[in-house]
């Protein structure tokens, strides 16, 4: 065999290795928590596995109430703060989390309001610990009519998206 072929056959080698170790990559949508600038994971499909309308963006208002997983800020985010990143399909958060949809009714006397927030969760989070999570939020997680949610407010919807 020639040196030429052996180098040849190296080379094919070397390229079949790398596309074999090459991670499989996820393009996903993020946003970038306002208090600790970790990333907040959006789904990609609706809680009934349907792509969204409007692309990684898991919901019709305009603004997205998020509580970071990291440090518990709760912040308000538009659709043009998200950015596209790509992690491998394997990534941790995929693995272990879920992004949720929760929804609390207000406690207070004749309000009929609804306190409505997104966050990351582990998988088997029990709505206790969500609930939990909510509450310690800061700044406090309320609704137009500037009630806020407290220990008595039921949590009424738990909507479980995908990624």
């Amino acid at each position: 065999m020639s040196l030429e072929l052996i180098m040849a056959n190296e080379i094919n080698e070397l390229r079949t290795t790398k596309e074999i170790q090459m991670p499989q990559l996820q393009r996903i949508r993020i946003l970038e928590c306002s208090g600790c600038s970790c990333r907040i994971v959006l789904p990609n499909r609706s809680p009934q596995g349907k792509p969204f309308v409007r692309p990684n963006w898991p919901t019709d208002a305009e603004m997205l109430t998020v509580v970071c997983h990291s440090c518990g800020r709760l912040s308000d985010y538009s659709e043009s703060q998200a950015r596209y990143e790509e992690i491998p399909a394997d990534d941790q958060t995929l693995q272990t989390r879920t992004f949720r949809l929760v929804e609390f009714a207000c406690d207070q006397k004749n309000c009929e309001g609804r306190i409505r927030v997104h966050l990351e969760t582990e998988i088997n989070d029990t709505d206790a610990a969500i609930k939990n999570r909510v509450l310690t939020a800061s700044p406090q997680a309320g609704h137009e009519e500037k009630h806020f949610l407290t220990a008595n407010c039921a949590l009424v919807r738990n909507d479980v998206y995908h990624y």
